[in-house]
């Protein structure tokens, strides 16, 4: 039976890190000119093209911070956002904030169409539903929309490959999938060849990359999974501290249950608002376990918050199997 170390080895966790997401641009820009989606995408350069684009669909604030260091290196690339995402709501002013603050570096936006939300595969009611959030996006970023891509496209999905739907550039039409090779980091993994390899072995005039920023933003090599509980985990915190300056703002008391971890605020503060988090959750079984652990290893003073957070996740991928 292979060990869970030696399973993981097979997904090449080590190729998504911010650090090899620079390198992969650094090299991408030696080679290739930054296209956008365009109907005339097909006009011969002295160059070979790629059309960099990333679906947003965990968090507009990890596509903000890879959209910066993109303009930093003077790419564009065009980022696709979901209006009616699970994960992050367009319209709260801080996500409206970044995806201006995207736009505003240079970065087209576009629409990442959701069917599952309208229950819909084909036909009129598919144009219609399309036109409606195109208007809507369009309201938001105060320009027109004029490229979209589909969110986890069903196979009858994918069996439509006209190139202009409700007045916008579909990304998923025939010339962009059968004239042009394609790779995607999906789900955070390879399915086929590496986007390194892909641009190393690319012969054809142009070719699309694309990927979705929540799985670049780390320093240290993460399951996927990971990577995306510690970004949800961050904008929940976020909308917690507004909750708390919220009431502190209006001179109102903040309720809560007697705090047995004040303490712990002494010794090792970094530590609080995650074993706060998970108690108010009701996981107290796992805060104590994680404490106790702990206090086995080292003093909670040179506990890092890196060590509690890996701790943790253990623990809870115990109680949830």
């Amino acid at each position: 039976m292979m060990k869970p170390k030696e399973k993981l080895k097979n997904y090449n966790l080590a190729d998504f890190t911010f650090a090899n997401y620079k390198s992969i641009l650094a090299y991408a820009i030696k080679k290739f000119e930054f296209i956008h989606f365009s109907r005339e995408f097909f006009e011969k350069t002295s160059r070979q093209c790629v059309i960099w684009r990333h679906d947003i669909d965990f968090s507009l604030e990890a596509a903000h911070f890879i959209a910066k260091i993109e303009a930093d290196y003077g790419i564009s690339s065009t980022y696709f956002v979901n209006l009616h995402s699970d994960f992050y709501n367009l319209l709260e002013k801080r996500n409206t904030a970044h995806i201006l603050a995207i736009q505003a570096l240079g970065h087209p936006i576009g629409l990442h169409f959701d069917c599952h939300y309208y229950g819909i595969e084909a036909g009129q009611s598919l144009e219609l539903a399309l036109e409606k959030d195109r208007y809507t996006l369009e309201n938001i970023i105060d320009r027109p929309v004029e490229v979209f891509s589909f969110h986890n496209p069903t196979e009858k999905i994918l069996e439509i490959r006209n190139e202009i739907i409700a007045g916008m550039i579909n990304t998923y039409a025939e010339r962009f999938f059968t004239e042009i090779p394609y790779c995607s980091d999906s789900n955070g993994m390879w399915r086929h060849q590496s986007i390194p390899e892909v641009l190393e072995s690319a012969t054809a005039p142009v070719i699309q990359i694309l990927t979705h920023p929540a799985f670049w933003v780390f320093d240290k090599p993460l399951p996927p999974k990971q990577k995306i509980w510690r970004v949800l985990e961050k904008q929940l915190n976020t909308v917690k501290t507004d909750y708390d300056n919220l009431l502190a703002n209006a001179s109102r008391a903040n309720i809560a249950e007697d705090d047995f971890f004040t303490p712990l605020n002494i010794v090792q503060p970094d530590l609080l608002p995650v074993l706060q988090n998970l108690y108010l959750l009701g996981h107290s079984n796992i805060v104590a376990l994680a404490l106790r652990q702990l206090e086995a290893e080292k003093p909670l003073s040179d506990v890092s918050k890196e060590e509690l957070m890996l701790i943790i996740e253990r623990l809870t991928h115990v109680y949830q199997s």
